[in-house]
């Protein structure tokens, strides 16, 4: 599996999601909305997760060990949120 565009993504002309010059998603819709304000505020929620997501993965892998099975410098309640960090990493670069 290839790796996703470099990072930061930032958000254009707001609802368009690039990594360099690339668009990377279009967090609108084409879709006719009924109701057009709830939606133009979803998309723009939107937008703003898909842009952080390359900065959220890394900060993730940060706080992950390379073994997978503990954490750099925190204190976690719970093996299933480590469980879940581990996860979310391995899905976000196509190993689950």
């Amino acid at each position: 599996m290839s790796k996703h565009t470099p990072g930061p993504w930032r958000i254009k002309w707001g609802e368009n999601i690039f990594g360099g010059e690339r668009l990377v998603a279009n967090a609108g819709s084409h879709q006719q909305n009924f109701d057009t304000e709830k939606a133009a505020a979803e998309n723009k929620a939107n937008a703003r997760l898909i842009a952080a997501a390359p900065d959220l993965l890394e900060a993730l892998k940060a706080v992950v060990t390379e073994d997978g099975k503990g954490w750099t410098n925190l204190t976690v309640g719970s093996d299933s949120t480590l469980a879940a960090a581990v996860a979310a990493i391995a899905k976000a670069e196509g190993k689950a």
